[in-house]
């Protein structure tokens, strides 16, 4: 498939129109929690 100028402006279009926005609640996270996952992580796999 080749691009044409109509596909690419639609593409163009969508992309400058596309808003997201994250909801984030308002508590803060426990540092019991942060440690919990740094902790986690760092046993992972790199």
């Amino acid at each position: 498939m080749t691009p044409t100028s109509s596909n690419t402006d639609s593409l163009s279009r969508l992309l400058e129109a596309r808003f997201s926005c994250r909801g984030f609640r308002p508590d803060p996270v426990p540092a019991e929690t942060i440690a919990r996952i740094v902790s986690l992580a760092q046993r992972s796999a790199s």
